[in-house]
C-alpha cells in the first residue's frame, strides 16, 4: 500500500494542473528516489555510478519537462515515475557496458565510505550483511534476474516490471521466485558449518 512518502499520485496531479513548477516537482522526485537510483546502479556498475546517476536524472529532467499525466499513473499503487528511473537506469547501464566493452575498463571497484560514527553497531552489521547478499547476488544472478530482485525490493509492482523489461506480467512474480530460488540456494549453511559463499 502507497504511503505518502512513496505515493506519486498527489505530485502528478499538482504538476498537471500547473500548480507545482516543474523544476520544484524535479527537486521533490529527485530527494525521493536519487538514493534509490545510486543503489541500484552501485551495484551494477561499480565506481561508474556516479557518471551513470546523472545520465538517468538528464534522462528524467528532460522527460519530467514533458510528462503526460494519464489517468492510470493516478491508480493507487501507480509509481510511473520510478518505473520511468527503473527503464532509465537500465538503458543507460546497457549503454554503459556497450562503450566499455569497445573499451575495456574494470567495473567492479565500488567506493569504501567510511561508516558513520552515529550509525550503531547493529546497523552496521545488517548494513555489511546486506551488502555481502547483494554481492553475492551480483555474481550469482543473470543480469535479468538482478535487475527484476533490485526492482522487487524497490516495490515496483509486477505491471511496472513487466513493462520496463518487456516481459509478461504473469512471468514477473515467476522469474522473481526462481532468483530467490537460486540466490537462496547459495546462501545456506553448508554441512560443516561453513557458508557456501
Amino acid at each position: 500500500m502507497p504511503t505518502a512518502e512513496t505515493d506519486e499520485a498527489p505530485l502528478l496531479r499538482a504538476r498537471a494542473r500547473g500548480e507545482i513548477p516543474a523544476d520544484a516537482g524535479f527537486d521533490v522526485l529527485y530527494s525521493r528516489y536519487a538514493p534509490l537510483v545510486r543503489a541500484w546502479l552501485g551495484l551494477r556498475a561499480g565506481s561508474t555510478f556516479e557518471d551513470l546517476a546523472q545520465d538517468v536524472w538528464a534522462l528524467f529532467h528532460d522527460r519530467w519537462q514533458r510528462w503526460e499525466v494519464r489517468p492510470e499513473m493516478l491508480q493507487p499503487g501507480a509509481r510511473p515515475v520510478l518505473s520511468f528511473l527503473f527503464q532509465s537506469a537500465r538503458f543507460v547501464l546497457k549503454a554503459h557496458r556497450r562503450r566499455a566493452a569497445a573499451a575495456p575498463a574494470p567495473l567492479d571497484t565500488m567506493p569504501a565510505e567510511p561508516p558513520d560514527a552515529r550509525e550503531s553497531p547493529g546497523r552496521r552489521h545488517e548494513a555489511i550483511d546486506a551488502g555481502r547478499c547483494l554481492a553475492l547476488a551480483r555474481r550469482v544472478l543473470r543480469e535479468d534476474e538482478l535487475d527484476l530482485l533490485l526492482a522487487k525490493v524497490a516495490g515496483l509492482s509486477a505491471r511496472e516490471i513487466a513493462v520496463a523489461m518487456g516481459l509478461r506480467e504473469a512471468q514477473v512474480d515467476h522469474r522473481y521466485r526462481a532468483a530467490l530460488r537460486k540466490l537462496q540456494s547459495r546462501l545456506r549453511v553448508a554441512p560443516r558449518g561453513g557458508r557456501r559463499d
